[in-house]
């Protein structure tokens, strides 16, 4: 039986092969180890992961990196908090109440220059995506833009 890790590796790889960026899922192995624990207790064995990708997450009160896991009726991102006393938190999206899903360039000082991605769904949530790279958000943006 798959465990959660090897689902998160397979929306990795996937990930990687239809982007052609084999170093996306060697390069996200890390940050995987890092945030598991946030999927372990949120997902179950069997259940699929579609995509999955690093990004950096935007908010108000954080800017770091980011694992994003694309399923079937949600998306989760993780990620470290803190200085001294590392925390993992995560967001949980609701696939069904995603409004819209765009990314763009950014031209605010601050993000200049990034690709980011914003899901709206009730509140907006902010991921820069590799930066150049509109083969990875295009196929973000196609994953998870709710279906008319």
């Amino acid at each position: 039986m798959p465990t959660v890790a090897d689902n998160l590796i397979e929306g990795l790889v996937t990930f990687s092969e239809k982007t052609q960026n084999i170093g996306v899922a060697r390069d996200a192995g890390a940050l995987l180890r890092q945030v598991l624990d946030a999927y372990d207790g949120t997902i179950g064995p069997n259940e699929e992961c579609i995509i999955a990708f690093p990004a950096m997450v935007i908010r108000r009160d954080v800017r770091t990196d980011a694992l994003v896991a694309v399923f079937p009726s949600r998306i989760i991102a993780a990620w470290r908090m803190g200085t001294f006393k590392k925390r993992t938190e995560c967001v949980t999206i609701n696939r069904a109440t995603i409004t819209k899903a765009e990314w763009y360039v950014s031209r605010k000082a601050s993000t200049q220059g990034a690709t980011l991605l914003d899901i709206t769904a009730g509140e907006t949530h902010t991921f820069a995506l590799p930066k150049g790279d509109a083969k990875a958000a295009d196929l973000v943006r196609e994953t998870i833009a709710p279906k008319a």
